[in-house]
């Protein structure tokens, strides 16, 4: 499966190339390009929510979740998990209805096989965490079981 397989698979609702280009860059292997893409994500989700467009925002959730972070490609996973936080962190004070469906994708990268997947999992829920605010603290006995488990990891 090639990088923009992903992107050329998104969900149909976000067919306009400024979202597939911003998805497609979530899965290159440089972080620079993921980083960038990432803010355009976060630009296309802030947009989606000026418009009003719940259908497309959920799109844009979905497709982060199904088409990278549950890819077996690390790189994808990657740029899922900083997709995920970047639609957070648009969302801001209105997060509170897209959480349940943001925070148990990034909650099973902690168990990762691969480190850096665990590393990017923990600084997006992180950045999540701070989007979100009041709205996080109802996901804080998964996170901290999660945090627990990830604390005990061998793994350096």
């Amino acid at each position: 499966m090639s990088q923009s397989t992903a992107a050329n698979n998104a969900h149909p609702v976000l067919s306009p190339s400024p979202i597939q280009a911003a998805l497609r860059g979530l899965s290159d292997k440089l972080y620079e390009k993921r980083k960038t893409a990432a803010l355009e994500v976060e630009n296309v989700a802030r947009a989606i929510l000026r418009a009003g467009d719940r259908a497309k925002l959920d799109a844009l959730v979905s497709t982060l979740v199904n088409d990278f972070v549950a890819m077996p490609m690390p790189n994808h996973r990657k740029g899922g998990l900083i997709g995920l936080a970047a639609v957070t962190v648009a969302l801001a004070g209105t997060a509170d209805s897209k959480l349940d469906d943001i925070v148990p994708p990034v909650l099973k990268c902690f168990t990762d096989t691969d480190q850096r997947v665990r590393y990017y999992a923990f600084e997006a829920l992180y950045n999540i965490a701070k989007a979100a605010r009041v709205a996080f603290v109802g996901h804080f006995p998964e996170v901290f079981d999660a945090l627990c488990k990830l604390s005990a990891d061998n793994d350096p």
